[in-house]
């Protein structure tokens, strides 16, 4: 939860460019060096808990089935350091301190937070 919002932060699979990124990065968060990929800061999504839903269950291909289950092992032991991170990129990005090339892909959070509240008194 971020400014009163559960997001929901998009997983990106393993990328060669993944492994090339700096750690320092602010806008993503490398899962296990980024060898299992990334979390896309940049593009979470304020959400309603309601319209979630588990996808681990509905895969059928193994290999990636497996990968899921990686990725969400290595996150939920690593919570503090990405909660950490959104909180720092967040802070930033309300401050205006992103630098442009950064800033040019991104989500507008003002706007999709709007957005929620729109769809929430729905």
């Amino acid at each position: 939860m971020y400014n009163g919002f559960n997001y929901f932060a998009p997983l990106s699979s393993p990328k060669l460019k993944h492994l090339k990124i700096k750690n320092d990065a602010i806008d993503v968060f490398k899962i296990k060096n980024g060898e299992l990929g990334v979390i896309n800061i940049n593009n979470m999504i304020p959400t309603t808990i309601e319209v979630l839903k588990e996808a681990i269950p509905n895969v059928k291909n193994q290999k990636y089935k497996l990968l899921l289950i990686n990725q969400i092992d290595y996150i939920n032991h690593n919570k503090q350091k990405l909660y950490s991170k959104v909180k720092q990129f967040q802070t930033r990005y309300r401050k205006g301190y992103i630098e442009p090339n950064i800033l040019e892909r991104c989500c507008n959070f003002s706007l999709l937070e709007e957005r929620c509240l729109e769809y929430k008194a729905k």
